[in-house]
């Protein structure tokens, strides 16, 4: 292998080589801070995991070596549009030499790269880990030779990360079947225990290279505030006073639609983006955003990995980020091309109870677990492997547990399973193959021999046949079956193809204390993501250097930055206190409310009208077009719902449903006659809060 040959070299002609291609192929005339000493720990065949921060040029680190490294490097990528871009990125002769592997392709475009594979014609082939799943691709790998596997956001592969990939899982499985290709592990983000965690489950002793994460053109800050309304606000006013692209992490796909609504009535060009979308939507939104078409993305975590763009000049988290690896991550993707960039978390003191409670939900339960499980038992049978179709299990379960399955619940759901030894999840196989027998050397193997004279089959002839059949007839597991096939064809004694692939799994005997291993794994599980709201709201409460912090929980430590962050340099134009003195409320709170219903230009629902007479910058119109906007702003969201229920029992609102279904209000004649005073009882003013400026700081609190 490519280790044996340069080993044997003097260190100064590697050096001189790897600088030299790096010029010839690249355009560079030098390697850019870790790279040049992770691209020689792979030339020397030593297995690396590299953290290295957004924009330290990842992708050099395996491109480079791919064009010097005899056979093919294999390069697995989470998203297509990851692999895609990196793609047409490359330089022409690096270019002419890769290819991907994704669904995108056409069932002839597929056999066409895999030929051309197996030929030897591409030095660099990207697919999805989903792929690995499938031992025709894997099996081709295996004739063309790899030298290299590339695990690119490597820490997908970690149970307890912020982006868990129940297909990382598979990387594992396959490596023995490639004999031993260097391995290269790729990340921005990953704890040390994260590290340990991905050699474990490749089963290498991976050798550490960690970039620093400190990247002093980024701005960190964290904006204190008071409650949801003066984050709309603040938030309007960073986007709307900011220059150039940035982008808005929500939570929810609500949450996107909404903000971005809210920005563009407030001049904002803004857009949504999220996973609910279908799938030409988001690439026109995000196309129109990379042509800064667009100036604001409002997005999920959903949008960001495998966006390329250098010029993004501030990101605002509105919710609080997942964890900490995910706020460096998503923070990350400003300033790369080097300029001073902005990154803001906005923080309520309801956000540590929410983040909390988002957790708890996304969390599995036992009884999702069993679900699952019970699924599994129906298809396949006891200390048996069986076909399980994910998308069926989906919808089975969504209609029998009367909520929502989706396909990443079901897979994670295996993957834990798997982890208590219920289950095993073996190579996806094809429930129906076709194959003809070669005349020739075939009564070489004992097995085609048989096979042959069960199925009454002559050389030439072809037979389709369910593998499930095939399997039990020969005595052997549904992937057993497959390999078999395919390694008949390797040897060139059939023809095979196949269809209907799915996935297999394995009914194991279940374990004697299973019950309590499962209810320990979804307390790690738990106690994992609690442990991740608490290093968030520490980050976001605690008076120190925000660089620090975060250098700190990738294993990091540096000295405080001085300029970078809030703390060390605080903003010159930050608001002292987001809290303004509430108006007084009207005399006749009443007559407002049903004038400002009666002003509006369409119908509207509660949640409008409250927003309305709140003067919320969430409201779907301007104040200019409606009376009384903002007139009730001194008083609880809540207290103005209760008076809006007043004016209905006592005849001067009424509720009525649109041919959509929408419950709308309208003013009744009653109201049109005027609401005299006191028959609104229920306005209650908001309490008064302490601004920040009246609360003391850490800093004040030791100081005294």
């Amino acid at each position: 292998m490519a280790a044996s040959t340069l080993t044997s070299q003097p260190a100064e002609l590697i050096s001189e080589r790897l600088h030299k291609s790096l010029t010839t192929l690249f355009g560079y005339n030098s390697f850019l801070g870790a790279q040049e000493q992770v691209v020689s720990q792979v030339m020397a065949g030593v297995d690396t995991v590299a953290i290295m921060p957004t924009g330290a040029g990842k992708s050099l680190c395996y491109q480079l070596p791919a064009m010097l490294l005899p056979g093919t490097t294999l390069v697995i990528s989470p998203l297509i549009a990851l692999m895609k871009d990196q793609y047409d990125s490359l330089p022409k002769e690096v270019y002419e030499k890769t290819t991907f592997i994704n669904s995108a392709l056409s069932a002839d475009e597929l056999a066409q790269r895999m030929s051309e594979i197996v030929a030897g014609k591409y030095k660099l082939v990207y697919c999805a880990p989903e792929r690995l799943r499938q031992q025709s691709f894997t099996y081709a790998l295996r004739k063309a030779r790899l030298s290299m596997l590339v695990i690119d956001e490597a820490h997908c592969v970690s149970m307890w990360g912020h982006d868990f990939r129940p297909d990382y899982l598979f990387i594992g499985k396959c490596l023995p079947f490639f004999g031993k290709p260097t391995i290269l592990a790729l990340t921005a983000t990953a704890t040390p225990e994260i590290r340990a965690e991905i050699s474990s489950q490749l089963g290498r002793d991976l050798k550490n290279v960690v970039s620093s994460v400190f990247r002093p053109n980024l701005y960190y800050e964290v904006e204190q505030l008071d409650d949801k309304e003066q984050k709309l606000k603040r938030l309007v006013e960073i986007c709307k006073t900011e220059s150039g692209t940035g982008v808005v992490y929500a939570r929810s796909r609500e949450d996107c639609e909404q903000l971005a609504g809210m920005l563009r009535r407030a001049g904002v060009g803004a857009a949504f983006y999220h996973a609910g979308m279908d799938s030409e939507a988001r690439t026109r939104t995000q196309e129109a955003f990379m042509l800064d078409k667009v100036r604001v993305i409002v997005a999920t975590i959903a949008f960001g990995m495998g966006i390329d763009k250098a010029n993004v000049r501030f990101i605002v988290h509105f919710n609080p980020p997942g964890s900490l690896e995910g706020y460096v991550q998503e923070s990350g993707r400003a300033g790369r091309d080097g300029r001073v960039s902005r990154c803001v978390l906005l923080v309520t003191s309801g956000d540590r109870a929410n983040l909390s409670r988002w957790k708890r939900l996304d969390q599995l339960k036992v009884e999702q677990l069993r679900a699952v499980y019970r699924e599994i038992t129906k298809r396949v049978p006891a200390s048996k492997a069986g076909f399980l179709n994910i998308g069926e299990v989906e919808s089975q379960l969504s209609a029998s547990e009367g909520k929502e399955f989706d396909s990443t619940q079901v897979r994670v759901s295996i993957s834990l399973l798997e982890r208590v030894g219920l289950i095993m999840r073996h190579p996806d196989a094809p429930r129906t193959v076709t194959f003809m027998v070669h005349p020739g050397e075939h009564t070489s193997d004992p097995q085609l021999v048989s096979l042959m004279s069960l199925l009454h089959l002559q050389p030439g002839e072809y037979t389709r046949r369910e593998l499930n059949w095939l399997s039990e007839t020969m005595g052997l597991t549904l992937p057993e079956m497959d390999r078999l096939l395919l390694e008949w064809q390797e040897n060139g004694w059939i023809d095979y193809s196949s269809e209907r692939r799915d996935a297999v799994v394995e009914r194991l005997q279940p374990p004697s204390d299973v019950a309590a291993a499962m209810n320990r794994l979804l307390a790690d599980r738990d106690s994992a993501q609690q442990r991740q709201v608490g290093q968030i709201m520490d980050y976001a409460s605690l008076d120190t250097c925000r660089h620090q912090m975060l250098a700190a929980h990738l294993g990091e430590r540096i000295d405080p930055c001085e300029t970078s962050c809030d703390f060390c340099n605080p903003p010159l134009d930050r608001p002292q206190s987001t809290t303004q003195a509430a108006p007084d409320l009207p005399a006749n709170p009443g007559q407002v409310i049903v004038e400002c219903l009666d002003s509006f230009p369409f119908n509207v629902g509660r949640p409008s009208l409250i927003k309305a007479l709140s003067g919320s910058a969430a409201s779907n119109i301007t104040a200019d077009r409606v009376k009384h906007f903002g007139a009730l702003a001194g008083a609880r969201p809540t207290s103005i719902d209760k008076a809006i229920t007043e004016l209905i029992e006592q005849g001067y609102l009424a509720v009525y449903e649109s041919e959509e279904g929408y419950r709308l209000l309208q003013v009744t004649r009653e109201g049109r006659d005027g609401v005299p005073i006191g028959v609104v009882t229920g306005i209650k003013p908001k309490p008064t809060k302490k601004t920040k400026a009246d609360r003391p700081s850490e800093r004040d609190r030791t100081s005294t």
